[in-house]
């Protein structure tokens, strides 16, 4: 079975096709306080490792750790691949675990 979404003027999309969209929204809606204080955590967390990265990598950490967007959602603000937001992502976190053994 398909769900399809209509839009004013008869488009139409699956819900499928969306999926990362609704997840987030719903995340955003259904636990604002906590999502809140779980990105000051990150935040805190990670802020003293960001000179340690380069400024793409600073910036996908921030949108997937602190604006929890999606990696879909952090590529298309970007205006890059998926894949190279993984990647960044995990250089990043690379980066910053070999720093805190340091």
């Amino acid at each position: 079975m398909r769900v399809l979404l209509s839009y004013p003027g008869g488009d139409e999309i699956s819900i499928e096709e969306c999926r990362d969209e609704v997840d987030t929204v719903y995340r955003r809606l259904m636990n604002p306080i906590e999502e809140s204080v779980e990105s000051k955590l990150m935040w805190e967390g990670i802020k003293k490792y960001l000179h340690k990265l380069t400024p793409k990598e600073c910036e996908v950490m921030i949108s997937l750790c602190v604006d929890h967007l999606s990696v879909r959602e952090t590529a298309a603000k970007l205006k890059v691949d998926d894949s190279t937001v993984s990647t960044h992502h995990k250089n990043a976190r690379d980066k910053i675990r070999n720093a805190m053994e340091e």
